[in-house]
């Protein structure tokens, strides 16, 4: 990310409760990005839903270990770099279920890949990450 300005980098443990802050701060960071009121809210979950998913499935079966979450400035929007130490998973499983799967949870990825504009995921013994693009305007990539 050399060509845009962190504004955020918060470290937390993988637990549920630390995620009402993180949606406070996503929620004043996209304001300050310029994000309308439902683009604030589309922005807090989808990265909140890539949270979860670190947490429910990184640290599974382990104790919560330590996640990063770092925020960055874009001329047309915010990028956003998700590392952990936890389990990787294989890119192929990074896929929304069906919809017509009437079942409670799993929809973490189709909201994700319905908000944001680029994800990319490269598990890692290194660290985990997920990064993530969000413009203000479809086609605002620069």
């Amino acid at each position: 990310m050399n060509e845009a300005t962190r504004l955020l980098r918060i470290e937390f443990d993988a637990l549920p409760e630390r995620l009402q802050l993180l949606r406070c701060l996503l929620r004043d960071l996209a304001a300050g990005a310029g994000f309308a009121p439902e683009q604030r809210d589309a922005v807090v979950l989808a990265v909140n839903e890539a949270c979860a998913n670190v947490i429910q499935h990184a640290y599974a079966g382990r104790e919560p270990g330590p996640v990063v979450l770092e925020a960055y400035a874009l001329e047309a929007g915010l990028a956003f770099e998700l590392t952990d130490w936890g389990q990787g998973v294989a890119i192929e499983q990074l896929q929304p279920r069906p919809l017509e799967q009437l079942r409670p949870g799993g929809l973490g990825m189709h909201f994700m890949q319905c908000v944001l504009d680029g994800m990319e995921y490269r598990p890692s013994p290194e660290g985990n990450r997920m990064c993530m693009r969000v413009y203000r305007e479809c086609g605002q990539e620069r």
